[in-house]
């Protein structure tokens, strides 16, 4: 009995494991749910500098997890620059380079030059450098992005049916090994599964091949897992969810998905980083910043004319916050963060000038 409980412990933690989702912290996520959309921020979730984990609920197919990452690349008539060092140091590389990608990794000459979430995200990247395609506005596409959607959809619906049937098998196995014994019962569920995972199986690559035709790489390792791994079985259908959305601005798709106050909220932190930079770290050369700035600076722009089509008025977005404590004096434009000193930079955001909050004032 000590066995079987504790078999049953390890693969409760490995489901527990299979429903959380890593978000990069140039991401953000987006848990759709009965009643609407939660935008999730990576430095609001357990983890660390680089990310958090998102969980996305125990039963599957109530939910549904979107990571959405930023552009990995700048870009402007000098060339491509990354937007993030990835421990690789950031330069500029020219157009003319061979820009290729290798799993999750954009290369440059053969050499790591990004790293963009996912294969799928590298290879689109890759392949939109090598056309020399610099052009932001696909970034904002709505009919691309509601086509999008319909497709991930349509496609993911057999996945859904299957891996609901994997979870019912990872239900009822365990209680039927607890009431019978392991060793009674451990061949028929074992009949039992080989006949749920060789369809299921075959429908995630069928669907994986239609969304992400080019990761190869990625798909051969999710089909195995898929195969092999009951908890992953169960949550096959959140897997090709978790990156169908790469390449539309995070302000879009909480537009499409979520409420007026979902897409405020996400639209007026993407414009205030953008409009109140930090300071670059050490070491980044004069060409990567103004490659970058001027990169950000159309991003900006185009941001504020997708706000202007949606009837939203960019500075509207970009009030300063009351005090949330007595003695707040100024805040982070940028981060939001209050503090008790009027002057001065954010200590989480270098170079970023605290500005006063509205009701300062009155003190």
């Amino acid at each position: 009995m000590i066995g079987e409980t504790s078999l049953l412990l390890v693969l409760a933690a490995v489901y527990v494991a299979a429903c959380l989702r890593w978000i990069r912290a140039d991401a953000v996520g987006f848990l759709t749910r009965r009643g609407g959309v939660e935008a999730l921020r990576p430095e609001r979730l357990p983890g660390n500098a680089r990310g958090g984990f998102a969980f996305a609920g125990l039963v599957p197919a109530t939910r549904r997890l979107y990571v959405c990452p930023l552009p990995p690349v700048a870009t402007d008539e000098a060339g491509v620059a990354p937007r993030r060092a990835d421990g690789v140091p950031p330069a500029v590389r020219p157009w003319e380079a061979r820009f290729t990608a290798r799993g999750p990794w954009v290369l440059a000459e053969g050499q790591r030059f990004v790293h963009a979430g996912s294969e799928a995200g590298a290879r689109r990247v890759a392949e939109a450098l090598a056309r020399r395609d610099g052009a932001i506005e696909g970034l904002f596409d709505r009919a691309a992005i509601g086509a999008r959607l319909d497709e991930v959809r349509r496609v993911a619906r057999p996945v859904r049916v299957a891996s609901a049937v994997a979870f019912a098998w990872l239900v009822v196995a365990p209680a039927v090994a607890l009431r019978f014994g392991l060793v009674a019962t451990w061949l028929p569920l074992i009949v039992a599964w080989a006949a749920i995972a060789p369809p299921l199986t075959v429908l995630f690559f069928r669907a994986h091949k239609r969304l992400h035709p080019a990761a190869g790489e990625e798909r051969f390792a999710r089909v195995l897992t898929v195969c092999l791994s009951p908890p992953e079985a169960a949550r096959a259908a959140d897997t090709l969810d978790a990156h169908a959305l790469d390449g539309f601005h995070p302000a879009l798709v909480a537009q499409v998905l979520g409420d007026d106050a979902t897409f405020r909220e996400v639209a007026g932190e993407h414009l205030r980083r953008l409009r109140h930079p930090p300071t670059f770290e050490h070491g980044v050369g004069d060409e990567t910043r103004a490659t970058v700035r001027a990169f950000e600076a159309r991003l900006l722009g185009a941001l504020e004319a997708h706000l202007r089509a949606a009837g939203v008025d960019p500075q509207s977005l970009l009030a300063a916050p009351p005090a949330l404590e007595e003695g707040m004096r100024a805040y982070c434009p940028r981060c939001l963060a209050q503090n008790l000193m009027a002057e001065g930079d954010c200590p989480d955001c270098p170079g970023v000038a605290l500005a006063p909050l509205r009701d300062a004032g009155a003190d």
